[in-house]
């Protein structure tokens, strides 16, 4: 009964190990028109994960993207979670990345990390805010948003059509692959086969 026991989870441990998550694709803004004159389509993201921003236009034409991140950094006394009035010091920045580019079609992806947090002991510099060094603090670092901006130039007052697309990618649960499906099976078979022969021993006996 043990070698049975043993073979079951072999089949499912095996079937969970080479599972892969499946990812499904969610538009989660799209607009599509008509120009003929220099125009700028553009969203906003707050939420970490990975999105592509694209745009797909009728004819060839000057594409330029830019991206504007904005990150905050804070540090507050430990444990998390804290009111934002225990926070000692906090900053925030903002970056801008660009591409020029000429064609009908452009994605750009980008990836927004979930927010970091460390931990460490407070050193002579919080004196002056009552901290002694040795106290535990712990930092935050995030990404406040991701703005991503087409700049479309168009090389003649011809109409175009275009449509400006931003896809959030989103993880589900693992899925088994199909030979995985088949070695599960055949275990539980196997399984099912040495219960039966067990139960004619018996039986017999």
């Amino acid at each position: 009964m043990k070698r049975i026991a043993v073979a079951a989870l072999g089949a499912a441990a095996f079937g969970l190990s080479v599972s892969t998550p499946a990812s499904a694709d969610v538009v989660i803004y799209q607009v599509s028109g008509s120009e003929s004159d220099y125009f700028y389509p553009s969203f906003g993201v707050t939420d970490p994960g990975t999105y592509d921003f694209e745009i797909s236009v009728s004819r060839d034409i000057d594409l330029y993207f830019t991206a504007t991140i904005n990150t905050h950094y804070d540090v507050y006394l430990a444990p998390p979670p804290r009111p934002h009035a225990e926070n000692l010091e906090g900053s925030q920045n903002s970056g801008t990345w660009s591409e020029d580019s000429y064609g009908s079609y452009k994605k750009y992806t980008i990836v927004m990390p979930e927010p970091v947090i460390s931990y460490f002991a407070a050193g002579s510099q919080y004196l002056y805010r009552g901290i002694q060094p040795g106290t535990p603090l712990y930092s935050e670092y995030f990404y406040e948003s991701i703005f991503g901006r087409f700049y479309v130039f168009p090389n003649s007052p011809e109409p175009f059509d275009f449509t400006f697309t931003v896809t959030k990618h989103e993880e589900t649960a693992p899925v088994p692959e199909p030979s995985a499906w088949a070695l599960m099976i055949l275990g539980f078979g196997a399984v099912g086969g040495a219960i039966r022969a067990r139960r004619r021993e018996t039986l017999a006996a």
